[in-house]
């Protein structure tokens, strides 16, 4: 398979749960350095009049998607792939713990949070369904090596069932939860 190498690490990238933790991550950091310049950066424009430095625009951009995308790792994990069994400490810290972190950060941190930013979480989700679709059609498989989905609720081997579940989480979900965090 195109994807695989020794470990089956190849199919690490095409989770939701990996791509979320790298997006969660990137905009910690971004959010860290954000904090930092604000306390000990000198003629830095705080967007009071200025032009907005770019990193603070990239910690809105990515925190607009933050809270929403590591919900929706959270429950559709829970809800649609975990099949029972034993609950590994790994599950529950990429599968729970991101969304803590990212409910802690929206808790404490003075980042605006507008309502028309809920496109980005939508975006992020179209990207990765779009994602799915591409790496369907080009013969991707499960890390079983024969299966022809990333997850079995996402096989597009059933575009109907896969479209609506798809649409669902899109139209409604996303900005749903949009708004709840809102």
């Amino acid at each position: 398979d195109w994807v695989e190498y020794e470990g089956g690490f190849g199919y690490w990238w095409t989770k939701l749960t990996h791509l979320t933790a790298i997006w969660e991550e990137v905009y910690f950091c971004i959010a860290a350095a954000c904090t930092a310049v604000a306390i000990h950066g000198k003629g830095v424009p705080d967007g009071r009049g200025e032009k907005t430095p770019w990193f603070v625009v990239m910690a809105w951009f990515m925190g607009a998607a933050n809270m929403v995308v590591t919900f929706m790792v959270f429950v559709l994990f829970w809800a649609l792939v975990y099949e029972g069994g034993p609950v590994t400490a790994i599950s529950v810290v990429m599968h729970g713990f991101n969304f803590l972190f990212a409910l802690i950060d929206l808790a404490l941190n003075r980042q605006p949070f507008y309502l028309a930013h809920v496109y980005v979480p939508m975006a992020y989700s179209i990207a990765y369904i779009i994602f799915t679709v591409v790496y369907y059609a080009a013969g991707g498989t499960h890390q079983d090596g024969h299966s022809r989905y990333i997850y079995k609720a996402l096989d597009w081997g059933r575009p109907e069932a896969s479209g609506r579940l798809s649409g669902i989480i899109v139209l409604l979900a996303v900005p749903a939860i949009y708004i709840i965090f809102f």
